[in-house]
């Protein structure tokens, strides 16, 4: 378990983020910010399959006991996991049926003014470009919410490698077993790490990047994922998994920065807990 590295400090202007920053530490680009390479991001989001609403997604209850599309995860008490990262086509229907309407937000979240992420895309690559109080919100919409505290609540920052408080970590690791979601050893290429394919990729598409539990995939590469854990004081949440853009083999499940919760990134996104 490594120790939380340095405070995130996003934003180089050389990644178009936000500009008058200066890196601390860590270099959010990890070998670049370029913007291009895309993966099938298209200059639209997509409609609301059944024309949408403010009450978000509707939910199916499977087996499980856990919502459509997510996993259930045997912690005590037990909980369920998006199996993917959010996708931009999933939240191109929140920012439909939301439109302008940004009101019911939690207090830290009152300046935030819209749900739109920077860069407009579809299908199912994991949506980026979007900051934590949209994460937030979206997850809220659907029905769930972001991942947080096991048993309900934010995760205090200073547990931010103890799986048996962090819903995410938890997930990632197979209830603390295994540093990596896959196993006990990095596999190079099993998930979109290391400037694999260059870009995020559709959700779930590397079969090898599976676990800690079986149905969850890409808990590790694609997009760093925000979790449910503010630091109001210095006005920064985590983000866990590593991107598409990490090349450094050594970042595992326990791996987790302090982002600037207003801030977005080209390589941050977001998965759902419930509840």
């Amino acid at each position: 378990m490594k120790k939380l590295l340095a405070l995130f400090a996003v934003v180089l202007a050389g990644c178009g983020l936000i500009a008058g920053t200066d890196p601390l530490n860590v270099d959010p680009c990890y070998n670049g910010c370029d913007g291009g390479g895309e993966g099938g991001i298209d200059a639209t989001i997509d409609a609301p399959i059944e024309g949408g609403s403010d009450a978000g997604t509707d939910v199916i209850t499977t087996d499980s006991g856990c919502p459509a599309s997510m996993i259930a995860v045997p912690a005590n008490p037990k909980y369920c996991v998006d199996s993917t990262e959010v996708t931009f086509a999933e939240y191109g229907k929140f920012v439909t049926a939301k439109g302008s309407d940004t009101s019911g937000q939690i207090a830290v979240c009152a300046a935030n003014t819209s749900y739109a992420p920077s860069i407009i895309g579809s299908g199912s690559i994991p949506v980026r470009n979007v900051d934590w109080c949209d994460a937030m919100a979206y997850c809220t919409w659907a029905g769930k919410r972001l991942c947080g505290k096991i048993g309900g609540g934010s995760v205090p920052q200073s547990d931010f490698e103890n799986p048996a408080i962090n819903q995410w970590l938890y997930a990632c690791s197979a209830g603390g077993t295994q540093p990596f979601p896959y196993g006990s050893t990095y596999q190079s290429g099993a998930c979109n790490t290391d400037l694999d394919a260059g870009a995020p990729v559709a959700v779930g598409s590397k079969a090898k990047c599976e676990g800690g539990f079986p149905g969850i995939f890409d808990m590790i590469g694609n997009v760093w994922e925000f979790i449910d854990a503010p630091d109001t004081t210095n006005q920064t949440v985590l983000i866990y998994g590593a991107a598409w853009s990490t090349t450094d083999p050594t970042f595992d499940c326990s791996t987790g920065f302090a982002f600037p919760f207003s801030s977005n990134a080209d390589d941050v996104g977001f998965r759902c807990c419930s509840p």
